[in-house]
């Protein structure tokens, strides 16, 4: 019963307090279309930027990893090329 009657009081004076805002004059001002759109593009952009810092990050990751596991490629040591003999024949 002391629920059922808190909770009656409580919805009396919500609908009360409903009622009385709905009649007063000036009517509470909502957001504009363009406000809405503004927080339509920011918010992709935003997603946007977080999308791209990701990349950027997973791709310096993989670079980084590849440098480090990457073997030394085989360079040739420059080496003077043999110098040409002459063979002298016996007549």
């Amino acid at each position: 019963m002391l629920t059922k009657r808190a909770f009656l009081l409580t919805l009396m004076g919500l609908l009360t307090g409903y009622l009385a805002e709905a009649q007063s004059a000036a009517p509470a001002a909502g957001p504009t279309p363009s406000y809405v759109l503004s927080l339509a593009v920011y918010a992709v952009g935003a997603v946007v930027l977080i999308f791209g810092v990701m990349t950027a990050v997973s791709l310096a990751a993989v670079a980084t990893e590849a440098a480090l596991h990457e073997e030394p490629a085989a360079t040739p040591v420059a080496t003077a090329a043999p110098e040409p003999t002459e063979q002298k024949v016996a007549a």
